[in-house]
């Protein structure tokens, strides 16, 4: 962590807009979501925001924050054999219809990426699709998430035209 007077002030107001800007997280590497990403619940009580140590809610009446959906800690030494990543959470939207966050986390089971669905208000945590297995008809998270064969992603083939080719032209009527 920096040292204190190496930070920026808590809130400042932006000279170029009149806007009062507010820090929300004095971790270092911490960051909102882009700003056409949703990034509050349903009730607008609640933002979500991620830092090294995981997914984060910051409470908007009271300014404080809390750890979510915490990351694993990183491995010292992987090795060759250990899985791509580490296995932190990667953030997909926040929920438009009830205070909860999906994202993808690496299943220590699996070692694939699955998807996830965490309250925002109880910190349940609930696992909704699993790309090593088929998604079931109970699934309540769209397949379209799912892992699909590459083979079935693939354009149909279609005949190319060379740059020398010309193109032909109905006959005439």
């Amino acid at each position: 962590m920096l040292p204190a007077q190496q930070l920026p002030p808590t809130s400042w107001v932006d000279k170029d807009t009149g806007h009062r800007v507010w820090r929300i997280s004095s971790e270092p590497n911490s960051g909102g979501f882009y700003f056409n990403v949703n990034a509050y619940t349903p009730d607008h009580k609640q933002m979500l925001y991620t830092a090294p140590g995981g997914i984060h809610v910051l409470d908007l009446a009271t300014k404080q924050t809390r750890l979510l959906v915490p990351n694993p800690p990183r491995p010292t030494n992987p090795g060759p054999t250990a899985p791509r990543g580490f296995g932190g959470a990667r953030t997909i939207v926040v929920g438009s219809k009830t205070n909860s966050i999906f994202y993808t986390q690496m299943d220590p089971a699996t070692h694939t990426n699955a998807v996830y669905k965490a309250d925002t208000n109880t910190g349940a945590i609930r696992k909704l699709a699993d790309p090593a297995s088929p998604p079931t008809k109970s699934s309540s998270f769209s397949p379209a998430i799912c892992s699909e064969p590459a083979t079935s992603l693939a354009p149909k083939s279609r005949k190319q035209s060379t740059p020398n080719q010309k193109k032909s032209s109905p006959p005439p009527s």
